[in-house]
């Protein structure tokens, strides 16, 4: 049997497609209303965590530690509110958001892609500076703890980001919607989470480009990693660079 979808093989007792996710079948009652709950519980825990996180957080931050802290804390929230969503999801749909292994074509293809999602992301930031007339500042919190920012700033939004997105809502989207739509739900809100930061609305563009290109990963390769790794390679970069 092949999915409706992705057109994968599929065991003919599968109820849900392991590459895309799809639903093959019915299980459980309503699981398209509980795919609906599900990512208006991601949409909405994800921007009033960020949000709360970001009215807490002290306007001038002195030291990396302290920086360190309260964006390892933004991460636990949306840790806390993929939980939920995955509640309302059922059973099963933990082993989804990961959907399988990942061959090393598609890790290739993963790298690659971080590094055309940094390319992207770096020329969108230079156009507007250069349009600001200012030139980029460097980053200060980068000074000691180099394994502490390594893991704020490159492991945990390469984890905690795709799972959130290209894991949790993606699963809650296939069951209302078709690959596509699925693809755009889960970059937009990666891209608006991102808004929220200290660029607002001038972040959206190039995060969701970049939103666009890992749910892709996700869609063709049935798999997270190769949008982790694409995400690690491009904030590995940014941080570096």
């Amino acid at each position: 049997m092949r999915c409706p979808s992705c057109r994968q093989r599929i065991a003919e007792e599968a109820k849900f497609c392991p590459a895309c996710g799809y639903q093959v079948r019915e299980r459980g009652p309503n699981p398209a209303k509980r795919g609906v709950v599900a990512a208006a519980v991601m949409y909405v825990g994800v921007f009033v965590s960020l949000f709360v996180v970001a009215h807490l957080t002290p306007e001038e931050i002195t030291t990396t530690l302290e920086e360190l802290s309260w964006t390892s804390l933004s991460y636990a929230l949306m840790l806390v509110v993929s939980a939920v969503a995955l509640g309302v999801l059922g059973r099963g749909a933990l082993r989804r958001c990961f959907a399988g292994p990942s061959s090393p074509k598609w890790l290739g293809l993963g790298l690659v892609g971080g590094l055309v999602g940094f390319a992207l992301s770096a020329a969108w930031v230079w156009f507007l500076w250069t349009m600001a007339g200012e030139e980029g500042e460097d980053d200060a919190t980068l000074e000691g703890l180099w394994l502490a920012v390594f893991c704020a700033h490159v492991v945990l939004p390469a984890f905690v980001e795709e799972w959130t997105d290209r894991g949790v809502l993606w699963v809650a989207m296939r069951r209302i919607t078709g690959q596509k739509g699925t693809i755009f739900a889960t970059a937009l809100l990666f891209a608006m989470s991102h808004g929220l930061g200290g660029g607002g609305l001038l972040e959206v563009p190039h995060r969701f480009v970049v939103g666009l290109i890992f749910g892709w990963l996700r869609a063709r390769s049935g798999s997270l990693w190769p949008g982790i790794l694409a995400h690690a390679v491009l904030n590995t970069l940014a941080i570096t660079v």
